[in-house]
């Protein structure tokens, strides 16, 4: 389903005129926290089928994908995700240390912290190589949130109750 298309060079025109629950998408941007407390683990688990979710959790950055999309009805998991089977898949970066504070939304004006941590800025905390670290797979975004466990919780107690400002966690929608 599409809400609405807009071309990029209107992207200010658009986050000044569109509007969630009575709230601009400018608004919402501008004040994440108030609206981060809406977007509870169940409210993200019924929004995220269709998208992946790019997150940093005390500096580990982390994904959560869905392999094994089909095109034509014919599976092309193989094709983009080697042998994965269809389901949700969990990914970390744990010997990454990323400081999320350090960029945009947090630093107004600075490069946003999604744009940069895919290229993970060069420094003395990216290491020669880079562990990963897949979950997967669960049939089910609730099944996810309810099994992966990071410093003794689960992933659903993380996004309901461990955001303070983006510096604990993170996180934005990818389609």
């Amino acid at each position: 389903m599409v809400l609405t298309e807009f071309d990029w060079d209107k992207f200010d025109e658009f986050i000044e005129t569109f509007e969630i629950e009575g709230k601009t998408v400018r608004w919402i941007l501008e004040h994440q926290k108030e609206w981060r407390y809406k977007l509870t683990a169940e409210h993200f688990e019924k929004v995220l089928m269709g998208f992946s979710f790019w997150f940093v959790y005390r500096q580990m950055p982390c994904g959560i994908y869905y392999a094994g999309a089909s095109c034509d009805g014919q599976d092309i998991t193989h094709e983009i995700f080697g042998n994965y089977r269809r389901g949700q898949y969990l990914v970390m970066y744990p010997n990454i240390s990323f400081d999320v504070t350090q960029y945009a939304p947090l630093v107004p004006g600075a490069e946003h912290w999604f744009d940069v941590q895919g290229r993970f800025p060069e420094s003395d905390s990216v290491p020669q190589t880079v562990e990963t670290i897949e979950s997967g797979p669960f049939q089910t975004v609730g099944e996810l949130l309810d099994t992966v466990r990071l410093n003794n919780k689960t992933l659903r107690e993380i996004f309901d109750t461990e955001y303070d400002d983006g510096a604990v966690c993170c996180g934005m929608f990818d389609g």
